[in-house]
């Protein structure tokens, strides 16, 4: 009797799904989010790489790689990123290491 019942409530899940498809109830609750992704993060993401390619934003044209050929011979640019670089290669290994000097401790 047990595993009638079981069965029945097993077929009653599985013809709500087919019949829910793909954009089922589940679909809906994510909607919002992956509206939000996309207009928040995506669309100016793909936004900024056309900006890149271009001379400048408004009414430019197409430059190609002149803007960053140009980003690596300019030598302020040169010493923030060696500063950078810098930055992250003492900061980092000590951040480790006192984390788990003081985890251990």
């Amino acid at each position: 009797m047990g595993s009638q019942k079981g069965m029945l409530m097993q077929n009653t899940l599985v013809k709500g799904a087919k019949a829910n498809g793909f954009f089922g109830q589940g679909f809906f609750f994510v909607l919002p989010g992956l509206i939000g992704f996309c207009v928040f993060f995506i669309f100016p993401f793909c936004l900024s790489l056309v900006y890149a390619f271009m001379d400048k934003p408004v009414g430019g044209s197409f430059a190609g790689f002149a803007n960053f050929r140009s980003l690596f011979v300019n030598r302020a640019y040169l010493r923030g990123l060696l500063n950078t670089i810098r930055f992250i290669g003492i900061s980092t290994p000590l951040n480790w290491f006192f984390h788990w000097r003081l985890q251990c401790w």
